[in-house]
């Protein structure tokens, strides 16, 4: 298995699916079960922390759901935590590059729901928590999410939101359970 060559810790690849890993998957647990029933593309500088990236795009041991789909893993989903559930449950995130820095930034992330690519986006402890979690949808990320804790957290929970680029920045809270089980669209250069 290709993933083991750079799995660091113990369970840190146990049960994973991840085509090519590259300085990734470094800490306990850090992508136990990610891929398993699902589908996670190559994986590089990226996963490091306790249980970073577990579960990341499985059905988390559920027989009534299927994995979710996660597009490319790049220098993202750093600290403990950060991506854990991502995508699971059949969920589905495109492409991640550059976001999910801090405990729990991302965790959940689209569990039975979609995000769209995410660049330079959720980077503080908990920005984006539970965004597009249960069935809710969110477009493309860009820019977005960044500074302060819980910026995005909810959003999109069991609802539907746009695109967001350049937005949501500023302080504690900043779009935190915006379209929380309703619908707003694009947000740009907003709530900074």
């Amino acid at each position: 298995n290709p993933a083991e060559e750079q799995c660091i810790f113990p369970g840190a690849c146990e049960n994973a699916a991840i085509p090519h890993v590259m300085n990734s998957c470094i800490g306990g647990m850090s992508c136990k079960l990610t891929g398993n029933n699902g589908i996670v593309g190559n994986m590089a500088n990226s996963c490091r922390g306790y249980a970073a990236c577990d579960y990341m795009a499985s059905d988390e041991g559920s027989a009534l759901f299927t994995g979710g789909t996660i597009g490319h893993v790049t220098d993202t989903c750093i600290g403990d935590e950060a991506c854990i559930g991502m995508a699971s449950k059949g969920g589905d995130v495109g492409s991640i590059t550059d976001s999910c820095k801090g405990e729990y930034a991302c965790q959940l992330m689209a569990q039975n729901g979609t995000v769209g690519t995410v660049t330079d986006s959720c980077n503080e402890e908990g920005a984006c928590f539970e965004m597009a979690f249960g069935g809710g949808n969110v477009g493309s990320l860009a820019d977005s999410c960044n500074n302060g804790d819980n910026t995005c957290q909810n959003m999109g929970y069991e609802g539907n939101v746009g695109s967001v680029t350049n937005s949501c920045n500023d302080g504690n809270s900043a779009c935190q359970s915006m379209a929380n089980t309703g619908t707003v669209g694009s947000v740009t250069d907003s709530c900074n």
